[in-house]
C-alpha cells in the first residue's frame, strides 16, 4: 500500500484504490486508538463496549463507502 502512495498521482488512481488507500488509513487509525496504554491515572479512554461500537460503525461506514465506490464505477 505504501509504494501505491509514492508512485502515483492521486489522479492516476482508480477509484478502487483509493477506497483501499482510505480503508488501511481508517483501520490504522482505529488500531492505534485501540492500542493506546493506559492514562497516567491507571484507567483507559475507552471501555471495550465503546471500542466495539467504534469498530461495528468504522465496518459500516467502510461497506457503505466501498458499495458507494463500486457504484459509481458502473
Amino acid at each position: 500500500m505504501k509504494e501505491l502512495w509514492y508512485n502515483h498521482d492521486m489522479n492516476e488512481l482508480s477509484p478502487l484504490e483509493i477506497y483501499h488507500m482510505l480503508e488501511a488509513l481508517k483501520l490504522r487509525e482505529f488500531v492505534e486508538l485501540v492500542s493506546n496504554g493506559k492514562r497516567p491515572d491507571g484507567t483507559y479512554n475507552y471501555c471495550r463496549e465503546a471500542l466495539e461500537k467504534k469498530a461495528q460503525q468504522l465496518l459500516q461506514e467502510l461497506k457503505q463507502i466501498k458499495n458507494e465506490t463500486l457504484e459509481n464505477m458502473g
